[in-house]
């Protein structure tokens, strides 16, 4: 005697559906321990990326300037780009911040000046809100007290600016790292394409 335990086709519409929503359930599962991964080495992932892009983007002038000249090892090649973009930012940091504070100096300088002078500066704007209505408003009294609050802001600020300067320094040796890693990418750029290469099956 033999029994027939073939699936109804109701059974078998189930069974689809099971495993459909354990496709699913195992899909979400994954990405999960792949975002919770790339999350605890977001870092080192980020290290690595911005390494590659200042590699990407300083190799094409490193391969031009080997192509122009043959003799010229590409680790000299590489060098030589480093130092020129070094140079270049830090003549461009030296700049602005020489300009910035002596635009800082000459208004501290000018505080004074622009005392004496307030009414005549704000009497086309005081004129104006009293057009509208807004005569109550003493705009040389407010200007008078925010400068004489310049110092007591001033002292404000000097906690932040400690807390950025603290921080800095993290994100300096974060970019030194970022920094030998991209030249050791585009010095190496030949070798690392290659193995990468090797990884994808043909």
């Amino acid at each position: 005697m033999t029994m027939d335990v073939r699936p109804t086709s109701r059974e078998r519409r189930l069974f689809g559906a099971l495993l459909t929503l354990g496709v699913i359930a195992l899909f979400f599962i994954v990405v999960d321990q792949v975002a919770t991964t790339i999350f605890i080495f977001g870092d080192i992932l980020l290290t690595f990326f911005l390494a590659w892009l200042l590699a990407f983007v300083i190799s094409p002038v490193v391969t031009w300037i080997s192509a122009r000249i043959p003799r010229l090892p590409r680790a000299l090649a590489t060098i030589i780009v480093y130092v020129l973009a070094v140079t270049v930012l830090l003549t461009l940091l030296v700049v602005v911040a020489g300009a910035l504070t002596t635009s800082i100096s000459e208004f501290v300088a000018s505080i004074p000046q622009i005392r004496d002078n307030l009414p005549a500066i704000l009497a086309p704007w005081q004129e104006r809100l009293d057009a509208l209505g807004l005569a109550n408003v003493n705009l040389v009294v407010q200007v008078e007290t925010i400068l004489a609050n310049l110092d007591k802001f001033a002292g404000l600020l000097v906690d932040p600016l400690q807390e950025i300067a603290v921080a800095s320094v993290g994100a300096v040796g974060t970019m030194l790292i970022i920094f030998f890693l991209s030249v050791y990418m585009v010095i190496d750029h030949d070798q690392i394409l290659s193995f990468l290469f090797r990884l994808v099956p043909p």
